[in-house]
C-alpha cells in the first residue's frame, strides 16, 4: 500500500531535522578550527558518520514509503544506513576513551581488543551476507520492508557498546570535568531513549535525531575552542595541556613530552607585527608536525604561551622521542623568513619520560616553568634532574628569601678598563648569592625568579645601597674611578617611585649623581611603558647617565635605542667571541660605526685575550671589560686590585 505525502513527511521529518542539525555542527566545528588533535578528529568522524547514517536513512525511508519497486536499490540504501548505524556506537566509545585518555589501558591486550571488536564484526558480517540470506532485513512479496530473524543482532551490538560506554563514564569519572561528563551522560540518555522508542515504534526514525541532539550538546559543552585551542597559534592551549596531563597522570599513562622553548620570541618587540609574530608561532608548530610525520609518529602539539611549546607522544612512539627532539631542534636552528626578514630563533629542546622522570602535574608545571634553560641546545629531564639544578630552581623562592633576610647577598665588582686613559675608570656592580645548601647560585637562575616574585626590588635596593656605601667611603676616593655601573631590570623600572628612591638614596649617602651609571638591556629599550619612560626622564634630568647592556642579544629597533638618553653601549660578550667569523666581523664593525654615529661610547664585554683587546682597540672602542683584566671581585679584593693597577 502506498503512503500519501503527509505520511511520508510525518515519518521523515525527524531525519530532515537531524541532517540539518548535524550539518550545522560539522560546519561550526570546521569554522571554529577544531580540526587538529585526535579528539577533534574523532568528533568530526563521528559527526560525519551520523550525517551519512541519517541521509541514508532518509533515502531508504523515502523508498519504503512509496514502495519503490527496485529491490536492489532499496537494499543498497538500507545496507548503507545500517553500516553507518552500527558504526556509531563504537565510535562513541572511541570518543569516550580518547576523552578520558584511557586508550593505553586497552593497547597490548589482544584478547580484550578482540572481545571489544567482536560485536561490531558480527554485525558487519550479518549486513554483508544479508543480500544473500536476507536474515537481517528483506522486502516481502508486497515490497514492504521487513525485519529478519537476525535483526536483533544490530540492537544487541549497540547495547553492548552502550554498556561499555557506561562503564567508561563510571570507571573513569575523575578523568573528565563535570560538564563534559554530564554532556556524555545526556548523549547516552538520548541514544538509549531513542533506541527503545524506535524498537517499539519502528516507523518513527527518532534515533538519529536524538544522536544529533546529543552531538550538539557535546559540541557546545565539550568541543569548546576557547578551552581547548590557543586562538593565536591554532595549537592546543595551555589549559588543555594542564587538563590532559592531569588526566594522563591520573590514569597512570606512560608517555613522553618534548618541550620547546623559543627564548628570544619576546625580544622581537616592535620589529614584527602581531600577524608576523603569530606566523612564527605557526612555523614552530608546523615544524613539529612535519618532523613527527617524517618519523612516522603522531604527537599532540600545545602552545603554553611565553614562547614555550609542548609535544606529547604515546607509549608506542617513545623510542622516537630523542630523534624527534633532535630533528625539531635542527629544523628550528635554520633562519625563518618572515615577510622580508630572516629571523633566527634561539630554541632549547628538552624531552621528558613520564612518569619515570616526572609523575605528577605540579612537578611537570614547575619543571617546564623553572628548569628548562633559555639558551640553545637539547637535553633530557633526566640530565637536568640529576644535575641538582632542578632542586635549586624549585627551592629558589625560599633561597632568595632567606638570602635577603639572613644577609647572604653580596655585591661583586668587575673592573672596566679605559683604553684612551690607560687605566681602570669604572666597574660594573654584580649581585652574588651564596646559599648554605647549594653554595653560590648563578644570577641567571635567581634573578628571573626574583623578577617573577617581586623580590627583585629588595635585591635592587640592596645592590644600590651597597654601591652607594662604597662610593661614599674614603677608600673609593683614592681609586681614581669615575663611576660605578648598576644593572636596572625592567620590573624595577615599572615601579613609579623608583626615580625618587634613587635620588633620595644618593642624597642620603651624599653622592654626586654622576658617580652612578644605570644599565638597561635591549629588551628594556624595546618595552614601551609610560612609567618606565617617566622614571628614565626624571633620572636623566637629575644628572644620572644610562648605558645599554648586552647590545646584540635582543631585537629592539634602533629607533627605540636612539630615542633613549644613552651615553654608553656595551657590546655583548658573544661579539668578542666571533673574531674568526668574517661575516660577523663585518656586523661588529658596522655596529660599532653605528653606535659611534649616535655619539655613544662603547664597552666591550667578555674580552679574555690580548688579541681581543688589540682588535677592539683598533676598531676604536673606548672601554674593555672581561677576564683578560679581572673576574668580578668582592669589595675588599676589588679595592686592592684597583689600587694596585691605578696607583701602583
Amino acid at each position: 500500500m502506498y503512503h500519501d505525502g503527509v505520511e511520508l513527511i510525518r515519518t521523515m521529518h525527524f531525519d530532515y531535522c537531524a541532517c540539518i542539525l548535524l550539518a550545522m555542527i560539522l560546519v561550526s566545528t570546521i569554522m571554529r578550527k577544531m580540526t587538529k588533535g585526535r579528539l577533534n578528529i574523532l568528533f568530526i568522524v563521528l559527526t560525519v558518520t551520523a550525517l551519512c547514517c541519517t541521509a541514508a536513512d532518509s533515502i531508504a525511508i523515502s523508498h519504503d514509503n512509496v514502495l519503490y519497486a527496485n529491490r536492489a536499490i532499496r537494499m543498497l540504501w538500507h545496507e548503507v544506513y545500517f553500516f553507518f548505524h552500527v558504526s556509531t556506537t563504537p565510535l562513541f566509545c572511541m570518543y569516550a576513551v580518547e576523552l578520558t585518555d584511557t586508550k593505553h589501558l586497552i593497547k597490548g591486550r589482544k584478547v580484550l581488543i578482540h572481545l571489544l571488536a567482536l560485536p561490531y564484526m558480527l554485525a558487519l558480517g550479518a549486513l554483508i551476507v544479508n543480500p544473500i540470506n536476507k536474515k537481517t532485513f528483506y522486502f516481502d512479496e508486497t515490497l514492504h520492508y521487513t525485519r529478519g530473524e537476525w535483526f536483533w543482532l544490530l540492537y544487541v551490538t549497540a547495547a553492548i557498546y552502550i554498556v561499555y560506554l557506561v562503564y567508561i563514564l563510571i570507571r573513569f569519572r575523575r578523568s573528565v570535568s563535570t560538564k563534559r561528563w554530564a554532556s556524555l551522560l545526556l548523549l547516552l540518555a538520548c541514544m538509549v531513549g531513542a533506541v527503545a522508542m524506535q524498537m517499539v515504534f519502528p516507523r518513527y526514525p527518532v534515533e538519529m535525531f536524538a544522536t544529533a541532539v546529543g552531538l550538539l550538546f557535546i559540541s557546545v559543552m565539550v568541543q569548546r575552542p576557547e578551552e581547548i585551542m590557543d586562538v593565536e597559534s591554532g595549537a592546543k592551549s595551555r589549559n588543555a595541556f594542564a587538563e590532559d596531563m592531569q588526566r594522563s597522570f591520573l590514569n597512570r599513562k606512560n608517555f613522553d613530552i618534548i618541550v620547546i622553548r623559543v627564548s628570544n620570541l619576546h625580544s622581537f618587540g616592535d620589529l614584527l607585527s602581531y600577524d608576523e609574530r603569530v606566523e612564527i608561532l605557526k612555523r614552530v608548530i608546523d615544524s613539529a608536525e612535519k618532523q613527527s610525520m617524517q618519523l612516522g609518529t603522531y604527537c599532540e602539539v600545545y602552545y603554553l604561551r611565553g614562547g614555550v611549546f609542548a609535544l606529547t607522544l604515546e607509549e608506542k612512539d617513545k623510542g622516537k622521542t630523542r630523534q624527534l627532539a633532535q630533528n625539531v631542534s635542527d629544523d628550528l636552528s635554520r633562519p625563518i623568513k618572515v615577510s622580508s626578514m630572516h629571523i633566527n630563533l634561539i630554541t632549547y629542546v628538552c624531552y621528558i619520560h613520564c612518569p619515570v622522570d616526572i609523575d605528577n602535574n605540579k612537578s611537570l608545571s614547575d619543571f617546564i616553568n623553572k628548569a628548562i634553560p633559555s639558551e640553545t641546545g637539547i637535553s633530557s629531564a633526566e640530565e637536568i634532574l640529576s644535575s641538582g639544578r632542578y632542586d635549586m630552581l624549585v627551592d629558589m623562592d625560599s633561597i632568595i628569601s632567606s638570602a635577603i633576610s639572613e644577609n647572604r647577598l653580596e655585591v661583586y665588582y668587575q673592573p672596566i678598563y679605559s683604553i684612551n686613559d690607560g687605566r681602570f675608570n669604572s666597574a660594573e656592580a654584580l649581585i652574588r648569592l651564596k646559599d648554605e645548601k647549594y653554595g653560590f647560585v648563578p644570577p641567571d637562575l635567581f634573578i628571573p625568579e626574583a623578577e617573577k616574585t617581586g623580590q627583585i626590588h629588595k635585591i635592587g635596593k640592596f645592590v644600590f645601597e651597597n654601591v652607594c656605601d662604597l662610593i661614599a667611603s674614603d677608600e673609593f676616593k683614592g681609586l681614581g674611578l669615575d663611576y660605578i655601573e648598576i644593572n636596572l631590570s625592567v620590573v624595577e623600572c615599572m615601579r613609579e617611585t623608583l626615580a625618587d628612591e634613587i635620588i633620595d638614596t644618593l642624597a642620603r649617602f651624599g653622592i654626586s649623581h654622576d658617580k652612578i651609571n644605570l644599565e638597561i638591556t635591549e629588551t628594556f629599550a624595546a618595552t614601551s611603558q609610560s612609567v618606565m619612560e617617566a622614571n628614565i626622564k626624571k633620572l636623566t634630568e637629575a644628572g644620572i647617565s644610562f648605558s645599554l647592556d648586552d647590545f646584540g642579544t635582543g631585537y629592539s629597533n634602533m629607533q627605540s635605542i636612539a630615542l633613549l638618553p644613552l651615553a654608553i653601549t656595551k657590546l655583548d660578550k658573544t661579539f668578542a667571541a666571533l673574531e674568526d667569523n668574517q661575516k660577523m666581523t663585518l656586523v661588529v664593525e658596522h655596529s660599532i660605526d653605528l653606535i659611534k654615529a649616535l655619539q655613544m661610547k662603547i664597552v666591550v664585554e667578555g674580552v679574555e685575550t690580548k688579541e681581543m683587546l688589540e682588535r677592539f682597540s683598533t676598531l676604536g672602542c673606548e672601554y674593555i671589560q672581561g677576564y683578560y683584566f679581572s673576574k668580578p671581585l668582592p669589595r675588599e679584593e676589588f679595592i686592592k686590585f684597583i689600587n694596585a693597577k691605578n696607583n701602583g
